[in-house]
C-alpha cells in the first residue's frame, strides 16, 4: 500500500545538513516505510548537505532531482511533481521531523476516500521536538476549512497529502505568489470543489527557531499577501472589500518588529487551540 505514495521534498542552499539529516532519519524510521521519495535539489547546496543526501540514498528510496540554479520553492516542487505518477503525494520539509506513524496514519485517511487534500496538526519546536509544548491546530472538517481559509492558511503545509492528478490539473504550485504558494494552491483547490480537511493527529514536529519570525516579514511578504487577496477575489471566495480589509490586517503583521510578530503569532495559535 505504501506504493500509493510519493514523498515530495525540496532542499536549497540555506539548509543545514544536521536538520536535513534529522528529517531524512524520521522518514527512515516510519512504521510504514516510504517506497518513493522525490528530493529536489533547488540549486547548489553545501558539501555537508550533499554528503547527507548521498548517505541516505543508500538507506531510503530517494530519487534526486538536481536543478542547476535556485528557482524557488514553487518551481522546485513542480519540478519534482513532474516525476511523480503515484496516486498520492505527501509533502515534507527538509528541516522538520515526521512523527513515527505519520505515513501510516495518512495512508488510512487516503484510503477512506473522504478527502482530496488533507493534512494534520503540528508540534512546533526550537532545538528538540517537544521543547516548546506548542501545537499549531488547524480545522478538521471541510466546512471549517472553508471558513478558516478566508483569513488564514487552513493546512500545515509540511503535513499535507494530496491527490497527484488533482494538483497537476490545477497547474501545480502557483509561481506568482512566492512565500504563500501552498496557501494559494489550497484556495484554488477549494474553488474547484476539492474536499479538503485535516486529521486530528499531530503528524510533524515543525522547527521554528528564533529566526522564523524575523524571516516572516518585509516587502516580499506584503506583496505576496495582496496577490493572495487578489486571487481570492478572482476565485469568488471574497468580495473586494473583504479582501482589502483582510489583506491590510495581515500585511500590518508583516511590518511589525520580529518580537511583536512572535507575540501576535503565539496569540493566534492560542485562539486557534480554543476553536
Amino acid at each position: 500500500m505504501a506504493s500509493m505514495f510519493s514523498v515530495l521534498m525540496s532542499v536549497h542552499g540555506g539548509e543545514r545538513a544536521c536538520f536535513l539529516r534529522e528529517a531524512l532519519e524520521s522518514l527512515r524510521v516510519q512504521s510504514l516505510p516510504a517506497s518513493h521519495i522525490v528530493l529536489v535539489q533547488d540549486g547548489p547546496i553545501s558539501d555537508d548537505a550533499s554528503g547527507v543526501i548521498s548517505e541516505y540514498q543508500h538507506r531510503l528510496p530517494i530519487q534526486l532531482i538536481r536543478l542547476p540554479e535556485n528557482v524557488g520553492l514553487a518551481r522546485a516542487l513542480n519540478a519534482g511533481l513532474a516525476h511523480i505518477d503515484r496516486p498520492w503525494v505527501v509533502r515534507f520539509d527538509t528541516d522538520d521531523v515526521c512523527m513515527p506513524d505519520r505515513l501510516a496514519l495518512q495512508m488510512e485517511v487516503a484510503c477512506s476516500g473522504v478527502y482530496d487534500i488533507f493534512g494534520g496538526q503540528i508540534e512546533e519546536f526550537d532545538c528538540v521536538p517537544g521543547d516548546l509544548g506548542i501545537v499549531r491546530k488547524v480545522p478538521v472538517d471541510l466546512d471549517s476549512v472553508r471558513l478558516f481559509a478566508r483569513r488564514r492558511n487552513p493546512l500545515n503545509h509540511m503535513t499535507v497529502c494530496f491527490r497527484t492528478v488533482l494538483v497537476k490539473e490545477l497547474g501545480g504550485y502557483p509561481t506568482d505568489i512566492p512565500l504563500m504558494e501552498d496557501y494559494a494552491l489550497w484556495l484554488r483547490a477549494l474553488a474547484a470543489g476539492a474536499a479538503i480537511g485535516n486529521c486530528t493527529d499531530t503528524l510533524v514536529a515543525a522547527r521554528v527557531g528564533a529566526g522564523m519570525y524575523a524571516r516572516r516579514g518585509g516587502r516580499r511578504y506584503i506583496q505576496s499577501e495582496f496577490r493572495l487577496q487578489r486571487l481570492c477575489i478572482q476565485l469568488g471566495l471574497k468580495s473586494r472589500g473583504s479582501a482589502l480589509v483582510d489583506g491590510s490586517i495581515r500585511a500590518a503583521g508583516f511590518v511589525l518588529p520580529a518580537d511583536w510578530r512572535r507575540l501576535l503569532y503565539r496569540a493566534m495559535l492560542r485562539e486557534s487551540s480554543k476553536a
